[in-house]
């Protein structure tokens, strides 16, 4: 039997458990806001768990991103944050505006990113604040014209998904823990009350 065939079979499903769903560091842990110079952040600066290979790749499938800022009264600008990369295999730039100068808050990407992408944040008045990147909604290795061929959770929940090629219709479904459904999920949405329980994905 070839490794070909091996490698592929090993990659039927990938399972999260459910603190990897909604993980407020999964990107990078936290870091001082960037005071003499903008930062910006690729490969080996992302130190969290979703990411692999010295960060040039997701350790499973492609994420969205949530930069997370602590709260500090006037310590920060609101600047545009930045985020540059592959999005189902095209070059994409998405800016990120926070809305006031106090942070405690989160700024999350629209797109779910094929690779983590390199991300810029903007020089800030001082380092007082501090930043934290984090990973949230999921997406199929192919992108939305390749959907997810199943899904599974791993507890009796609630499935938050979007569905096929439109982003617009999402859906909401009940599900006994560890039967696979067949639905052709296009993102596995994961924030605040969505989907909170451990899930796999089926890419085959």
């Amino acid at each position: 039997m070839s490794s070909t065939f091996l490698e592929a079979t090993a990659r039927l499903s990938y399972s999260f458990a459910s603190s990897e769903l909604n993980d407020v560091d999964g990107l990078k842990t936290s870091f001082s806001s960037p005071d003499s110079a903008d930062e910006e952040l690729s490969g080996a600066d992302y130190n969290g768990s979703a990411a692999a290979n010295t960060g040039t790749t997701w350790a499973k499938l492609p994420r969205q991103v949530v930069i997370h800022r602590a709260s500090s009264t006037s310590n920060y600008n609101t600047d545009d944050i930045t985020l540059v990369g592959r999005v189902n295999g095209v070059q994409v730039t998405e800016t990120l505006t926070p809305a006031d100068a106090d942070g405690g808050d989160e700024l999350a990407s629209e797109h779910v990113w094929d690779t983590p992408p390199t991300i810029t944040i903007p020089q800030q008045p001082n380092a007082t604040g501090s930043f934290t990147i984090g990973v949230r909604d999921i997406g199929p290795p192919g992108g939305p014209v390749e959907p997810f061929m199943g899904v599974k959770l791993h507890a009796d929940g609630t499935l938050f998904a979007t569905y096929e090629s439109s982003d617009d219709y999402t859906d909401e479904l009940p599900c006994a823990a560890h039967i696979r459904e067949h639905v052709r999920a296009t993102r596995i949405l994961c924030a605040g009350s969505q989907t909170t329980d451990g899930v796999t994905c089926y890419v085959l």
